[in-house]
């Protein structure tokens, strides 16, 4: 059986429409500020802050927790607001630390950032690319 083009198009719209439209949904339209985790991962809490003009992402141990980091890998990930143009703009890796930071950088107009890091506690446990909330630019 074959399938007229304009069906699979149609298809392909219904069912990429309900992924883009969640994406888009969790990018705030103009949220300057700290986006973290929901929730910290084993004590530790992935940020990305953009103000005044500027993005960095950090990894940290939350206070009050014990413990760090064998290795961990923090960097930021910008977009245009339509997820389009991504790329990295800052990355930092350490080890034996409770604290990592990229260096701030340029947050141009209209876009989005978030910090993800990948990281190994002093416990063993290993995390790749966990992500914390979409911020923007104003």
């Amino acid at each position: 059986m074959r399938i007229p083009r304009r069906w699979l198009a149609r298809l392909t719209v219904a069912t990429t429409a309900p992924i883009a439209a969640g994406m888009l949904s969790i990018a705030p339209a103009s949220a300057a500020g700290t986006g973290c985790l929901p929730a910290p991962i084993d004590n530790a809490q992935v940020c990305v802050d953009v103000d005044e003009g500027s993005v960095f992402g950090d990894i940290h141990i939350v206070p009050g927790a014990s413990g760090g980091f064998q290795t961990a890998t923090v960097y930021v990930q910008q977009c245009r607001p339509d997820f389009t143009n991504c790329g990295v703009i800052a990355a930092n890796s350490g080890g034996h630390v409770t604290d990592l930071q990229t260096s701030r950088k340029n947050a141009p107009f209209g876009h989005i950032f978030h910090g993800c890091a990948s990281w190994t506690d002093d416990a063993g446990r290993s995390h790749t690319n966990k992500c914390g909330q979409w911020r923007s630019w104003p």
